[in-house]
């Protein structure tokens, strides 16, 4: 539930979602101290949210990591796997060999 500045480039923006907050990738030809402070600033907002806005943004955090649960993933890829299946016109016991039983 901790706050988070990462770049607003995939996978971070993905990953951070709208918990996050995100400063552009500096970029070759960019102004690096505006860049620099630009990020400063997002910093120094985070740093001194009040107590309650530093709560929810906590619980929104823990929320949105839980999306990322290896259990959560692993049905998720099942489900998948499930419907390509079933598009070719196989079912859970084709599934079931796959898995070995």
């Amino acid at each position: 539930g901790c706050p988070v500045l990462t770049t607003d480039d995939a996978p971070m923006n993905e990953i951070g979602g709208p918990v996050a907050a995100y400063l552009p990738r500096l970029q070759p030809d960019s102004d690096a101290r505006r860049w620099a402070e630009r990020g400063g600033h997002l910093l120094d907002q985070m740093a001194h949210a009040g107590p309650t806005d530093a709560q929810r943004r906590s619980a929104a955090a823990v929320a949105w990591a839980a999306r990322f649960r290896s259990e959560a993933a692993i049905q998720g890829y099942l489900r998948i796997y499930r419907q390509v299946l079933s598009a070719h016109g196989l079912g859970e016991r084709e599934l079931a060999e796959l898995r070995g039983g």
